[in-house]
């Protein structure tokens, strides 16, 4: 009695007691034995032969508190566990060829961290009738809604055959607990019926597996998969993947391959399609693209992925404010040891080969921006250090300041190494005046953009929104362009709240991908909009305030940096050279744009 082990986990185990005899009786002994610790405690009792061929008859009982194990599984599994297991066993026979049954039945299992209190308690029953060289199993185990049970013949030794059913329905939304604290959803319905035959040291599998109602979400990424439904057929020791779709706003997803999951190293080959899918919504970054991609090699050395993706359009919004920063507040429940720390991934090196197209309709939003953008983006590296590279450039934009709209003269958005959310911004506003260039930068990323103010010569930040805003130096600005300017500076640096844009939410609600207001012959403003009406066709239209007409252009993208622009109507118009004036007819030219 009053057994201990003298280690520091030891001393915290209850103590334990144990009584035993034997009574020999030529080559068998007889047992009655029992250890006890806390509540818990195991029966031994029988006839024990020290022959494996000589009769056996032995019983054996006990209950296990699992919160005993606490102080042995506390520190690897973030937190002790509770509930109890029961144990009835009757074993006849010979040691070689037993016959009885084990019956072992658990209840109210659950783990004792702060995300397993929240999942509901797990409990089972498992029943082994024992007859010489197999084993008939008839075992369930649920927890929550799921469930999952595996019946039929075992062997007692390997050269004997397996045969068992396996059939369970597993609801994905048990895994809330632990997914939502960071930021993400699983629900659906899986279930399954497959058979086990072969051998122990060579099984395989035969059945099926369905998957449905899957609904998959990213909240911090902007990622949501909803309608996910497929059907898994497992080949001995293959396991094929038929019939995979799902919706990703207004488009789909699809895909197929096998994974072996009983052969040395699991290999797998997996397609994965998407048409007219927006995978990314919500966030900083909404993208519809269409996609073929692959994903092939093994668990056990490295994982390739690899295929391009085609945008049809993106939505990059900047956001009007972020924090500078967000504390994390560590919550441990009181009288548990602290988690342990994350041990290394199991997962393999998922190598990336991507190729990212978008020529046009990646557009720019946010902080008075509005721009759209083109061009090629490439992923390589890995899963775990993804290195972009690339660029989309400028195709035409503006940044609204103060009520004053600036258009962009060129620009980039670029990925070289950045993360593929957050890119990196290049954006250019200049205006020429007598003897001065003034220049606005809109550099940083698109979660943190910064603005800068530049000229040549030099010039004071005031002088050069003077002549960004009103292409005049600060001695001629009236009253109220002096308040702008003061209202620019103030915005430029931060000191003072950005007020939401009124034209954003109108431009959403008509579903335009341009609009706002620009400067148009002799300084009337002009409310200019437009969207896409196909993949390379644009329509747009402006209107001016001071009586010169309406005009409309129609812009046709024949290859990348060629285009066809037409205009027709009353207005300003601009020549393939650059040069603009007054028309009251039409006007047909070809642009040619390339960055050096």
């Amino acid at each position: 009695s009053g057994l201990q082990l003298a280690t520091e986990t030891g001393r915290k185990l209850p103590p334990a007691s144990i009584t035993a005899s034997a009574t020999l009786q030529g080559q068998v002994a007889q047992i009655d034995a029992r250890a006890a610790a806390g509540t818990s405690y195991v029966t031994l009792n029988g006839r024990v032969p020290f022959s494996r061929t000589a009769p056996l008859d032995v019983r054996a009982g006990g209950v296990l508190d699992l919160a005993l194990s606490d102080p042995l599984v506390a520190g690897s599994l973030g937190g002790g566990l509770e509930g109890r297991v029961t144990l009835t066993a009757d074993v006849a026979g010979t040691a070689t060829h037993p016959a009885g049954t084990i019956r072992v039945q658990a209840g109210g299992v659950r783990l004792l961290s702060n995300t397993g209190r929240a999942l509901p308690p797990a409990g089972g029953t498992a029943v082994a009738i024992l007859n010489g060289n197999s084993a008939r199993i008839d075992s369930r185990i649920t927890v929550g809604k799921s469930y999952v049970a595996l019946n039929g013949q075992a062997p007692l030794s390997s050269s004997q055959p397996l045969n068992l059913h396996a059939a369970g329905s597993l609801d994905l939304g048990i895994t809330d607990p632990i997914l939502t604290a960071s930021g993400q959803r699983v629900n659906g319905t899986l279930t399954l019926a497959a058979d086990i035959s072969g051998t122990a040291a060579a099984p395989r599998l035969t059945g099926t597996g369905q998957l449905s109602n899957g609904d998959i979400r990213d909240y911090a990424q902007g990622v949501h998969l909803d309608a996910v439904s497929a059907r898994f057929v497992a080949m001995g020791d293959t396991l094929q993947i038929q019939n995979l779709t799902g919706r990703a706003g207004n488009g789909t997803i699809g895909g197929s391959g096998t994974i072996g999951v009983l052969q040395p190293g699991v290999p797998m080959n997996l397609t994965v399609t998407a048409r007219n899918a927006t995978p990314l919504s919500g966030g900083v970054v909404t993208a519809t693209v269409n996609a073929d991609l692959t994903l092939r090699g093994d668990m056990e050395r490295s994982i390739a992925l690899g295929g391009s993706v085609d945008v049809r359009q993106a939505i990059v919004r900047i956001p009007s404010k972020l924090p500078t920063s967000v504390a994390t507040i560590p919550v441990r429940i009181a009288g548990m040891p602290p988690a342990p720390p994350p041990k290394p991934g199991l997962s393999p090196q998922v190598a990336m080969d991507l190729t990212i197209r978008a020529p046009e309709q990646v557009f720019l939003r946010g902080r008075g921006l509005n721009a759209e953008l083109g061009g090629t983006v490439t992923i390589r590296g890995t899963s775990k250090q993804m290195v972009p590279r690339g660029a989309f450039n400028l195709i035409r934009g503006s940044f609204s300041l103060v009520g004053n709209t600036l258009n962009f003269t060129s620009g980039e958005i670029t990925f070289g190494g950045a993360s593929i959310t957050d890119p990196t911004l290049h954006l250019v506003a200049t205006s020429v005046g007598s003897g001065s260039v003034a220049t606005l930068t809109v550099g940083g990323t698109a979660r943190n953009p910064k603005l800068t103010l530049s000229s040549v010569p030099d010039m004071p930040q005031d002088e050069i929104l003077a002549q960004l805003l009103f292409h005049t130096n600060t001695g001629q600005l009236s009253p109220f362009q002096i308040a702008s300017i003061a209202g620019g500076l103030a915005e430029l640096s931060g000191s003072t709240s950005n007020f939401p844009n009124p034209l954003v939410g109108v431009q959403n609600a008509l579903g335009l991908d341009q609009l706002g207001i620009g400067s148009g012959p002799n300084g009337a403003p002009t409310l200019q909009a437009g969207r896409y009406i196909g993949r390379r066709l644009y329509l747009g239209a402006q209107e001016s305030a001071g009586g010169s007409g309406g005009q409309g252009t129609v812009q046709y993208n024949l290859t990348q940096g060629l285009k066809l622009n037409a205009t027709v109507g009353a207005g300003q118009t601009t020549s393939a050279i650059g040069a603009t004036g007054e028309s009251s007819g039409a006007s047909v030219g070809i642009t040619y744009q390339f960055q050096y």
